[in-house]
This record gives C-alpha cells, structure tokens and sequence, in this order.
C-alpha cells in the first residue's frame, strides 16, 4: 500500500467512476484501475461496487475511505508543516438552504482561521471535509457520520415583510395581529427545518402562501420584490438590515424553541483534532471538542 494508490481509490469514490477518477488525476484509467486491484488483494476484501453506473462503496470499502480519507490528509499535514510549499485543499460543501451572504461570512471566517490551506467549494455535501449548514441538517444529511459541529452564529427565526407594506410600520407582531397577516400573500419556505413546527403554530400559512420555494435567496428576493412576506432565520447578534424588507420578532407568536437555529461547520470524521481544534475557535458556544 502506498499514498498514491490511496489517492486514486480515493478519487474514484469521490468522482463517482474509475474514468472521472482518471480524468480527474490525470493518468490513464488501467493505472486507477491497478491500484484498486492491488489494495482490494493486499486486505483481501472488495473496496468497491463497479457497474455501468460507475462505482459505490461495500460496507468495508466505507470504512477504508474514512480511514484513507484521515491518513492522506495527515501526510499532507505533515508534508506541509516540515517542507512547506503547496497549500493543503480541503473540500467544502455548504447547504443550498442557507443565504449567501450565511455561507458567505462562515467562509470568511474560515479562511481568517486557516491561511495555510486552499478551499474548493461544492453545493454538494457528500465526501466533503466540511460542510456548512444548520446543525440539525448537517448531520441529517450527511453521508458520513459528523465527528463534531461548530456553532459559528445563533440565528433566531423573523418575519420578513416588506418595507412598503402598512404591516412594515410595527415594531412587533403580536397575537392579535395574527388575523391582518393570513390576509397577505405569503412565500413558503418548503425546505425549512423549522416548517413543520411554523405549520404548527400557524396552520393556516399552508393555504394562505402565493409562492413555494426552498432557497433563502430566492424568498428574501420575492420579499424585496413585495411578492409577499415570509418566515426566515435571521443572525439574532444583530444582523445589518436588508434593503426593502422590515424584519420584526416572532417571539409573542412562537416558543423560543421553535425560533433559533443553529449554523456552522460540520468536520468529517477523517479529519485530524489538530484542524478540530482550529476551527473550534470560531465557535460560539465555548466547549471541549471531543473527536471521535
């Protein structure tokens, strides 16, 4: 066994197939192929699944990539801490749920943490190194168990309406309100994990919403467009004001429970505690990580 093999059976997991594995790495595909052959005969069990398809890992095969995963990722660690030279690349997956600007100022963050490394972005977030996203969705979601979460903003959930409506002059939604706003259009956040408690609370906003989406992006845009308002986590330490749209509590509607939302960065287990313990600084809920 040597890093290399590891490198192309590792693609070709990642790639999905020996030929994107190929292309990818940039040698012919018999060479991926050979050195899959020689890891499965030198531990004597089959890594992977090939078909038509491409390829899919047997249940000892999952295994191995995590440990694969964790061992070239130290290599390159320890190939930059004594040699320098080029930057260790770790792929992030973020979840399409969330705004840009969310994603935009985690990375930012990140990347402050970390300037020794080179980030590849994917909105995809299987065989990722990090995935930013909620705490609930992320591990959820995820293929592979997440070995430790790190709160980097608490949001609370808002009503977002906007700035023009008569509605935009309150300061605070009561529950008296509460018949004036099953009068207006609404935009429903179809992929928000907080939906089925909202409907919960307010079963009405099922038939009363103009619009279904699933991206953040795309309902804070209908809301500036005044299509309609909508339910949104927003950055509860004080987030700059949207353009066109008025943002007011929902703490006299809902329990507290039901309003926050946890957002961060989830670490695959492959990774070392020496990264662990980097990007847990920018937690901010203070706690020892405990790497499994």
């Amino acid at each position: 066994m040597d890093l290399r093999s590891l490198r192309y059976f590792v693609s070709a997991v990642e790639q999905g197939s020996i030929s994107a594995a190929a292309e990818f790495c940039h040698i012919a595909q018999p060479s991926i192929s050979h050195a899959i052959n020689q890891l499965e005969g030198e531990f004597d069990f089959r890594l992977l699944v090939r078909s038509k398809k491409g390829v899919s890992l047997t249940l000892q095969g999952e295994d191995f990539y995590l440990r694969a995963k964790q061992l070239l990722l130290s290599a390159q660690q320890l190939e930059q801490d004594y040699k320098g030279g080029k930057r260790i690349v770790l792929r992030i997956g973020y979840s399409q749920q969330l705004r840009s600007e969310t994603v935009s100022e985690i990375l930012k963050k990140l990347i402050k943490q970390l300037p020794d490394y080179e980030f590849v972005l994917s909105n995809e977030e299987d065989d990722c190194d990090l995935i930013i996203g909620s705490r609930n969705l992320v591990k959820s979601n995820s293929k592979y168990s997440i070995a430790h979460f790190v709160v980097v903003e608490i949001q609370r959930y808002a009503l977002l309406i906007p700035d023009s409506w008569a509605l935009a002059k309150t300061t605070e939604i009561k529950l008296a309100d509460f018949p004036e706003l099953l009068k207006l259009p609404w935009i429903d956040r179809l992929d928000c994990e907080k939906r089925p408690l909202l409907l919960q609370s307010m079963p009405q906003i099922d038939n009363q919403s103009s619009f279904h989406v699933k991206q953040e992006d795309l309902a804070l845009t209908l809301v500036k467009n005044q299509q309609g308002l909508t339910i949104m986590a927003i950055n509860s330490g004080g987030e700059a004001k949207v353009e066109g749209v008025k943002i007011l509590p929902l703490q006299h509607l809902m329990p507290t429970e039901v309003l926050q939302r946890e957002v961060g960065i989830g670490l695959s287990p492959w990774l070392s505690h020496t990264l662990l313990e980097k990007i847990n600084t920018l937690s901010v809920i203070r706690n020892i990580p405990q790497h499994k």
